[in-house]
């Protein structure tokens, strides 16, 4: 009982944060070419220009709202007030896909029965010594196909035991 009210534990909900922002050079080096802009050629031209702050302002956004919240439950990914879950009494697959950029050691895709899918980028969120187990947990209680490269991530807490940190 929390506060006069009975709470399951299966849905008390945890949150783990972005452990890594790479996207946020880039955002501050578009607010400061903005800012540069605007003292070098007036707010008119900054004007003009505000597109550059918009797209590194979003770019800010995408990591730093990122959330991984979890519980025996669920798992989601959330953006802001925009969120992708999985119930993780359903779990029917577990893939790893391999990443494109040079640090993107790629993505974990999580799907439960009813067709819900959501992406863990691998080693992009704390907390993953928690997370990580829970959803092993959840995908051997519902038989669910676990690839070796995922299971080897989950096991080592959300990170590539062989990628970059």
């Amino acid at each position: 009982m929390v506060n006069g009210w009975t709470v399951a534990i299966d849905s008390v909900e945890q949150v783990a944060t972005p452990g890594r922002y790479p996207e946020l050079i880039a955002a501050g080096g578009g607010v400061a070419t903005w800012i540069a802009l605007l003292i070098m050629n007036g707010p008119l031209f900054a004007f003009e220009a505000a597109w550059l702050l918009l797209i590194a302002l979003g770019i800010g956004a995408w990591a730093t709202m990122r959330r991984l919240r979890f519980s025996r439950a669920r798992i989601r990914v959330t953006l802001g007030p925009w969120s992708r879950e999985v119930d993780l009494r359903q779990v029917e697959s577990i893939r790893w896909k391999e990443g494109f950029a040079p640090l993107d050691q790629g993505t974990i895709y999580v799907r439960d029965r009813s067709g819900r899918r959501i992406p863990i980028e691998v080693a992009r969120f704390k907390r993953g010594q928690e997370w990580g187990p829970l959803v092993l947990e959840a995908a051997a209680a519902s038989g669910a196909a676990v690839d070796e490269h995922a299971r080897t991530i989950l096991e080592h807490g959300g990170r590539d035991p062989e990628g970059w940190p």
